[in-house]
């Protein structure tokens, strides 16, 4: 009897630890909102002109390459 009720007291503590202890679902969404923003703060969209050069014509055209230029390291990441 005595290990069966020692049994529930450690189920019922360790429910109420992880409802105490656990971070709400809301509380993780909105650090990781913070964090993508501070992503996007060290980085600044980088706009490139594409030119296909071709043997019988030549085309220019703005593409919207998917790089970023880093502020603080100044590379680009791809």
């Amino acid at each position: 009897m005595d290990t069966v009720i020692a049994l529930v007291g450690a189920m019922l503590f360790t429910l109420l630890a992880t409802l105490v202890l656990a971070p709400s679902e809301e509380v993780a969404q909105h650090h990781a909102h913070q964090l993508l923003q501070q992503a996007r703060a060290n980085v600044a969209p980088l706009n490139v002109r594409h030119a296909s050069l071709a043997t019988r014509h030549t085309q220019v055209s703005d593409v919207d390459v998917q790089a970023w230029q880093d502020k603080r390291n100044e590379r680009f990441v791809f």
